[in-house]
């Protein structure tokens, strides 16, 4: 995952994105389907609590297309930095992530869908939570 500055966003303060590169996505019949259906529920969700995917970078030819470059929103950190981190966290924050999470838990299960991977690493932190950093 990498961080970028897209020059085609209008709000300057939203214009850096995340980068997350997917190597080899078709090299594997089950890798690429489990890719394709992620992408493609990540795309559908619509909620404060998810991180959204912006744009799928195409490739430049056929004979180019092995690796997939997702550009989602950038978030600050993710919550096992923070709980790692020496940062003094109090029940309140504690309560208010676990919220976050179980609020976009809900969104995703109640649109039929469920998480299959759920770990601290996954769970990218803002000013507000989000579920997202798809482990495809």
């Amino acid at each position: 995952m990498v961080s970028a500055k897209d020059t085609t966003m209008e709000d300057s303060d939203k214009n850096v994105v995340a980068i997350k590169k997917i190597e080899k996505a078709f090299e594997h019949k089950t890798f690429m389907k489990r890719t394709l259906r992620e992408l493609k529920a990540v795309r559908l969700l619509n909620h404060d609590n998810i991180m959204s995917i912006i744009t799928i970078q195409q490739p430049k030819s056929r004979e180019d297309f092995n690796d997939l470059y997702v550009v989602s929103e950038l978030m600050e950190t993710d919550l096992g930095s923070i709980i790692r981190s020496s940062q003094e966290l109090t029940d309140e924050h504690y309560q208010f992530f676990l919220y976050q999470i179980l609020r976009g838990v809900k969104y995703i299960h109640s649109s039929k869908m469920l998480h299959r991977d759920l770990v601290l690493l996954n769970e990218e932190i803002e000013t507000e939570e989000y579920i997202g950093e798809w482990k495809l």
